[in-house]
């Protein structure tokens, strides 16, 4: 279904941004085929667990799910490891990551 809906909006000429917690060894063959057919940019968040942790408290699901089940799903440096990939790490903020995909867009 992802792959369906980022090649439909690719289709039509939109910016798509397919974001999520997207492990390489489930999707990791079906993004490297959608990066592979599209002029695709791709960003990895490494963000450390202690500060998924801290941000994850501040959220309003944050009582859906513990701490322990967090690490149980949690994939250190989890990247696709295709050309061009960016990395951004803490203390990175979200207006420097959009400025750094502006300058990559033009």
């Amino acid at each position: 279904m992802i792959d369906l809906i980022a090649r439909a909006s690719l289709g039509e000429g939109r910016h798509t941004v397919v974001e999520g917690i997207l492990a390489a060894e489930r999707y990791g063959d079906m993004l490297r085929a959608l990066i592979a057919d599209h002029d695709a940019t791709v960003v990895y968040l490494d963000v450390p667990f202690a500060e998924t942790l801290a941000r994850h408290a501040d959220r309003p699901q944050a009582s859906d799910f513990t701490p322990e089940q967090m690490a149980e799903w949690w994939l250190p440096d989890d990247r696709l490891g295709v050309p061009g990939e960016v990395v951004h790490r803490p203390p990175t903020s979200v207006p420097r990551i959009v400025e750094d995909l502006r300058g990559r867009f033009g």
